[in-house]
């Protein structure tokens, strides 16, 4: 199945003919999943548009499990160096490994400004030509994939070029992997305090964001103790106990989280806890702390949010 996005339909899309015509077109994509495109190697279940409906996520998570989604930008390409964190945030909620595709010939002029197809971007201001390096830094270093073709001609064989490699699974040629990317180990700055740190790893985790990662900290107070609260699925239930219960934590972020970070099992309270702490801190290769045998640690029976 190749489905794409209404807006890569339009009459004012690049995007080839040959390609649209290939194409499964899905109102509601790019809203639910930040990606113009979506490659699955399966042809059932059908996927016509997406909604909030149960059925429409669940058949789009069979297809995005399965393939690949991708963001395309081209001339366009200002709008991914500004909002690819959002793009990514979004596209992370439905596979660990988020594919962009760059349409074009992106080079720079004399003045050190980026230009696309032989064209300066960012009009008479320019925009600098490293402002696109660091943004697909960025994405790589978030977990993103990215690859590049000269022309828009050439996006209908890029794209069957990828199914391919998603039907054959075991080929030697194969690229494309399911594999989660490793977390890293974040380092305090030397003048970052404890409740700055612990804002800045959360608000980089799916769904949280800066000012839910500020809610959260004043919440549980730590790191140890936030990780505990967005691993654990009961910590729901405390919503309707306590006031200062952070805004906009529900299902959905702590599904995300759990599923970002790794986590192996279904365990709560402790376990859940030990599991991610160790995941994300201590052995970033994610593979877990059974695998080396270690004890439970002793966590502190009184919580914050207890």
């Amino acid at each position: 199945m190749f489905a794409i996005d209404p807006s890569e339909a339009r009459g004012t899309s690049t995007l080839p003919k040959d390609t649209i015509a290939k194409a499964t077109i899905v109102p509601g994509l790019e809203a639910a999943t930040g990606a113009d495109f979506l490659i699955s190697p399966l042809d059932q279940p059908a996927l016509k548009e997406v909604t909030d409906s149960a059925l429409s996520q669940a058949r789009l998570r069979t297809h995005c499990e399965a393939g690949m989604l991708v963001q395309r930008k081209g001339t366009d390409v200002l709008n991914f160096i500004t909002d690819h964190h959002q793009i990514m945030a979004k596209m992370l909620k439905w596979t660990t490994s988020p594919w962009l595709l760059l349409s074009g010939q992106f080079t720079c002029n004399k003045e050190g400004n980026l230009v696309v197809n032989g064209r300066a971007a960012g009009g008479n201001r320019g925009w600098d030509y490293f402002g696109l390096k660091n943004s697909l830094r960025s994405w790589q270093r978030a977990g993103g994939l990215w690859d590049e073709v000269s022309h828009d001609s050439l996006i209908t064989a890029w794209v069957g070029n990828m199914y391919k490699q998603l039907q054959d699974g075991d080929s030697d040629e194969k690229t494309i992997t399911s594999r989660k990317p490793s977390l890293h180990v974040t380092v305090v700055g030397e003048s970052e305090t404890p409740e700055d740190f612990c804002i800045r790893v959360l608000s980089e985790l799916p769904g949280i964001g800066v000012q839910k990662a500020i809610a959260i900290t004043k919440y549980c107070g730590t790191l140890v103790n936030a990780l505990s609260f967005l691993s654990d699925p009961t910590s729901i239930s405390l919503k309707s106990i306590h006031e200062n219960y952070p805004k906009g934590i529900g299902d959905i972020t702590i599904a995300n989280v759990r599923r970002i970070c790794g986590l192996l099992n279904d365990g709560a309270d402790n376990d859940a806890w030990y599991e991610v702490f160790t995941t994300c801190a201590v052995y970033p290769n994610r593979e877990g702390p059974a695998r080396y045998g270690l004890p439970m640690p002793q966590v502190q029976e009184t919580l914050p949010w207890n």
